[in-house]
């Protein structure tokens, strides 16, 4: 799997977000920080699962829509905790060319990946369609 730029960015920012929540909250333990919607999903799952609230008054409570609600506890229920996470973006690329880029990567740290996919284009390691 080879991630955009856009995913490396969120992992990036984790340990940023993590102490600066920690910094404001003037806690010991980081439990959660701004804008993180896992924590909101899970609470709103742990009050109608445990605590027996019914799945009107959690979506009321949480402002979410009971549709919303019901999504996420089929992620959860399929995915566990992980199925709570937002989305990332990712790319699915040919096992075959990732193991290529890895090679060449670790050979030659500094060469472009223009020339990683000319070499896989020669390998045929990707359909003809791929290239264009």
């Amino acid at each position: 799997m080879v991630f955009t730029e856009s995913t490396w960015n969120y992992f990036a920012r984790v340990s940023s977000k993590v102490r600066s929540a920690l910094a404001n909250s003037q806690s010991p333990v980081p439990f959660e920080y701004v804008d993180e919607p896992f924590f909101k999903s899970y609470e709103a799952l742990r009050s109608f699962w445990l605590k027996r609230k019914s799945q009107r008054v959690v979506a009321d409570s949480h402002n979410i829509s009971r549709q919303t609600l019901k999504k996420w506890e089929m992620a959860f229920v399929d995915y566990g905790a992980v199925g709570l996470l937002p989305e990332l973006s990712f790319i699915t690329i040919d096992p075959g060319l990732e193991q290529l880029i890895i090679l060449i990567k670790s050979s030659r740290p500094h060469e472009r990946a223009s020339h990683a996919l000319r070499l896989a284009e020669a390998l045929q390691i990707l359909p003809e369609q791929t290239w264009n």
